[in-house]
């Protein structure tokens, strides 16, 4: 009896040694979460020039009111990459009728369902521009998914994730993420920090990612296209028009024409009845004004900007009625586009 009386209190001892080692690990990796949560918002997100960037956007974006006139009228650009490389905002602000007011909202490698669920929050939030410009070319019409666990966090809102997994048709374990992103900026970034870090310890990382570099994706027809760039635009449309606000698709150049699908987002935006920018081509672009397949140069920049503000300036001045919320006014298509020769 001893020897068993022995040997089950070095059971219990041993028992509760691993319990407390249990208990010390997860506190542990707890303060070790709280660190890391309060240095991203502490320290990141106000290092990161692309965070603080992302945040001054957000916060501006959802300030935006309308007013009846004299007042400025409210304009709202949002897109990816092609709206902080491809517009010059100080320019447009220039450009644009001094009746008008003009705002950015951009986010890296976002495409059609990132900015469904993003206007929703912006909407959500109180955001209220007259106008809302959606800056997307033919390729991002026509892709399908989201930029994971960053868009949860600053594109998404929580009540909207049941949404983004049924459209998405994602697992469990990607809508657990996306929520868990939700709350938690250090998880949402983790990618992007890791990028960082990366790139500061192997500086021809990019270099390697180009080796990798996908092949051309399917061939979708003009007629497949015009079908998918239709119910998105009018998704996009009823969105914005249950707030009052008028949609315009600005389609930037791409180098490659054959890629851009011009006429068939023109006959997608007229079965929408949204209006549609196209100021350039890629043909009007010298490639020299490209820094990659899709992304315009500063000078390329400059160049689709001018364009851009003359289209931007006479539709909303002239085709545009003013906003009454209470009636929920929709921009109209237009039948043609401004197209400028770099040579004017």
């Amino acid at each position: 009896m001893p020897l068993s009386t022995s040997s089950f209190e070095g059971v219990e001892r041993a028992s509760r040694l691993r319990r407390g080692s249990i208990a010390v690990l997860l506190l542990v990796i707890a303060i070790f979460l709280v660190a890391f949560e309060a240095a991203t918002r502490l320290v990141i997100e106000h290092k990161s020039k692309v965070q603080r960037e992302v945040n001054v956007e957000y916060a501006e974006a959802i300030a935006i009111q309308r007013h009846r006139p004299p007042a400025p009228r409210q304009l709202l650009v949002v897109g990816n990459s092609l709206v902080g490389h491809g517009i010059d905002m100080d320019e447009l602000r220039r450009d644009l009728p001094t009746d008008w007011k003009a705002h950015e909202f951009w986010i890296y490698n976002t495409n059609y369902d990132d900015w469904y669920f993003g206007l929703r929050r912006l909407f959500a939030d109180g955001s209220r521009p007259d106008v809302v410009a959606v800056v997307f070319a033919a390729i991002h019409w026509n892709a399908t998914g989201i930029r994971g666990d960053y868009s949860s966090q600053y594109l998404f809102s929580t009540a909207d994730i049941p949404q983004v997994q049924s459209q998405l048709d994602l697992d469990r374990t990607t809508t657990a993420s996306l929520l868990f992103s939700r709350f938690s900026k250090a998880y949402a970034i983790r990618g992007e920090v890791l990028k960082v870090l990366l790139n500061q310890l192997l500086p021809d990382l990019s270099r390697m990612y180009g080796l990798f570099k996908p092949g051309p994706t399917r061939h979708i027809s003009d007629r497949q296209f015009v079908d998918v760039a239709t119910r998105r635009m009018l998704a996009y449309k009823e969105l914005a028009s249950r707030y009052g606000t008028s949609l315009v698709v600005v389609v930037p150049p791409l180098p490659p024409p054959r890629e851009e699908h011009h006429a068939a987002l023109r006959e997608a935006a007229e079965r929408a009845g949204v209006h549609i920018a196209i100021p350039l081509s890629g043909e009007d672009i010298p490639s020299s004004d490209f820094s990659d397949d899709v992304h315009l140069t500063p000078q390329g920049a400059t160049l689709f900007t001018s364009a851009l503000a003359q289209v931007l300036g006479a539709e909303m001045n002239v085709s545009v009625p003013k906003i009454d919320a209470s009636r929920n006014p929709v921009m109209p298509a237009r039948s043609a586009n401004y197209r400028k020769s770099t040579t004017e």
